[in-house]
């Protein structure tokens, strides 16, 4: 209450203000006048408070902006990449204010993005004593697990009372299967301005197999340059990209939609999203060794004609993706360079294909031959 009579000597009132009152960004102070019962009352004042200051409500931060939305992730003894988020703390609310990274790994629920989880690099998840409007540290993870990442930044100011609020979530970051065929197209890509210009989401968007502006519609032309399609053999990227031909016409057909088939939702739903999980990417290059061999069930699939461009990779990958001890021996054939120059895997699908060549060679090959319908052509893998 503002006011009041009969209090005892020693007495503690209180002045309660409702919420919404009080106007923001206003100050206030505060004293108190007594009197007492004497015949003559005496007044007095106390000393004032201590100014009161109203600031706005905290409001939600900004939406995280993540700077590298498609990146590769790392398979071992590759090239360090770094997916980071950037935020702004909010201007409203009482100043200072504490912040927190929060990310949801592969559709999963929202968790604290701590280092001791594998996420955010060290001092970077979190803080204290951040301004109004500031840039709190980025959450930047190194070597990030293949799959997808949604960041949320959380503020909490300082008021007498703290508030918390909470950003929108980011876009969807991708961390894709580390391959020497995606890294030279997206190095093309980055070389390229008409190419920027025709698939402006593969920056943004992931990597859906049915957005034609996006990594799906870029890899349909990297497929039409390599099969030297109508309009796009004599493109000048042609020679960078040859020696990965077997990958793009794969992905192409897996995406179907503006490549060089038609729709393939049944593989896009046998293998989803098989451009960031390697364990759906095994599966549909096993699919291929299949469609290549005329395995049953398989040879009047439509694909086999286009397949049959690079029979040997996809039906030593099939063979090498069924062998646990194929894998253990030659643990990082899968990301190797067929004919290339690359030094990070090559030498684990040059050994593989040895294997290959010295099996044919013998008695031992009699099935794999038959499998395989020809043995390896040269020790570098090329067909």
């Amino acid at each position: 209450m503002s006011s009041g009579t009969g209090a005892a000597l020693g007495a503690t009132e209180h002045c309660t203000i409702p919420a919404n009152t009080l106007s923001e960004v206003d100050t206030y102070q505060f004293a108190l006048l007594i009197w007492d019962s004497a015949s003559t009352p005496e007044y007095a004042y106390s000393n004032p408070s201590a100014i009161v200051t109203v600031n706005t409500a905290l409001t939600a931060p900004a939406t995280p902006s993540v700077t590298s939305p498609v990146i590769l992730a790392v398979s071992p003894a590759a090239e360090t990449q770094t997916l980071s988020v950037t935020g702004t703390i909010p201007s409203t609310g009482t100043s200072t204010y504490s912040w927190q990274w929060y990310v949801s790994f592969d559709g999963g629920a929202f968790v604290k993005a701590t280092t001791g989880a594998g996420y955010c690099s060290a001092a970077s998840d979190k803080g204290s004593g951040a301004s109004a409007g500031a840039l709190p540290y980025p959450c930047s993870i190194t070597s990030p697990a293949e799959g997808t990442y949604v960041f949320e930044l959380q503020v909490t100011d300082s008021a007498t009372t703290p508030e918390i609020a909470t950003s929108a979530s980011s876009v969807t970051s991708y961390a894709h299967v580390q391959s020497a065929e995606l890294v030279t197209l997206l190095t093309v890509y980055n070389g390229r301005t008409d190419l920027q210009t025709a698939f402006p989401h593969v920056t943004t968007q992931g990597a859906s197999p049915t957005d034609q502006l996006g990594l799906a519609g870029l890899i349909n032309w990297a497929a039409k340059v390599v099969t030297g399609a109508t309009g796009y053999g004599g493109d000048g990227a042609r020679t960078t990209l040859q020696p990965y031909s077997y990958w793009y016409v794969l992905m192409s057909i897996y995406t179907g939609n503006g490549g060089i088939t038609g729709t393939r939702t049944d593989l896009q739903t046998a293998f989803p999203s098989a451009y960031y999980y390697q364990s759906s990417y095994q599966g549909l290059v096993s699919w291929a060794g299949l469609v290549v061999t005329g395995a049953p069930g398989y040879g009047s699939d439509g694909a086999h004609t286009l397949l049959q461009a690079s029979p040997y990779w996809y039906t030593l990958m099939g063979i090498y993706f069924s062998r646990p001890d194929l894998q253990a021996a030659f643990p990082n054939a899968l990301t190797s360079t067929p004919g290339g120059t690359t030094a990070l895997t090559e030498t684990s699908f040059e050994a593989l294909v040895t294997w290959a060549g010295k099996v044919c060679l013998t008695n031992q090959g009699t099935a794999l031959m038959v499998l395989m319908q020809r043995c390896p052509p040269t020790a570098t893998g090329t067909t």
